[in-house]
């Protein structure tokens, strides 16, 4: 008979899918983002909230432009999430993006639940792809109905409202964590 501590992992033969949200290309960031990609284990995309800083910018607190003189985007993949909102600045609301769930797919059209899974709440809009068909779903099956809107002006009101309340986001995370194990995710 076997061990728990002596059976492989069911995972030792896949890659780990790992997407990080950021909010804009950062040049610290960078060097790590590109060794992460190197992991033969890794399947690394950064999903990026705004291009203004590969763009270049004015720094306000400093009161001068910036341009980057090194690779900020080379080395891994990445995507930049279709805006709602871009004020050019980064805030709690700005940019205010859309399109994350889909990012989340599987490159064969499967969903890939892990970011619900892992107890992030996830905000989507219903509509006529297969994408958002399958992120109403996993919420609600999820015990997140609430999560699922059904217009562009309503997910930006409800992410607004998420980002500014900070304890309503504890509690839906508080929710998942509960509920994941008996749900169908």
């Amino acid at each position: 008979m076997t061990s728990e501590s002596e059976r492989p992992s069911p995972l030792a033969n896949r890659r780990v899918r790992l997407a990080c949200l950021v909010s804009h290309p950062i040049q610290y960031q960078a060097p790590l983002l590109r060794r992460i990609a190197q992991e033969s284990d890794i399947d690394l995309v950064v999903l990026y909230g705004s291009d203004f800083s590969v763009r270049g910018y004015r720094d306000a607190g400093f009161g001068v432009g910036v341009k980057w003189d090194v690779p900020l985007l080379d080395g891994y993949r990445h995507v930049f999430l279709p805006k709602l909102r871009d004020r050019g600045d980064v805030s709690v609301a700005s940019p205010l993006n859309r399109g994350i769930v889909r990012q989340l797919l599987e490159r064969d059209g499967r969903p890939a639940c892990d970011a619900l899974w892992a107890g992030v709440p996830v905000l989507s809009c219903a509509g006529q792809s297969f994408a958002s068909r399958v992120a109403a779903s996993a919420l609600t099956a999820a015990g997140l109905p609430e999560l699922v809107t059904h217009s562009l002006a309503e997910y930006e009101q409800q992410a607004l409202a998420l980002a500014q309340q900070p304890a309503r986001l504890a509690e839906l995370r508080t929710r998942l964590a509960t509920q994941r194990s008996s749900v169908p995710l």
